[in-house]
């Protein structure tokens, strides 16, 4: 078995973080998209 605070929990525990990045980041690209969308449609640019 692991230790709780070895070098796999943290690796664990990193891969957790990058995760959360990582789809926060597509909530950002999402509303991004979805916003320049709108803005294109409105201008009349789509």
């Amino acid at each position: 078995m692991f230790a709780s605070d070895g070098p796999y929990a943290a690796l664990r525990a990193y891969e957790a973080e990058l995760l959360k990045v990582r789809d926060n980041l597509q909530v950002l690209e999402d509303h991004y998209r979805r916003t320049e969308g709108e803005n294109a449609a409105l201008w009349g640019r789509a």
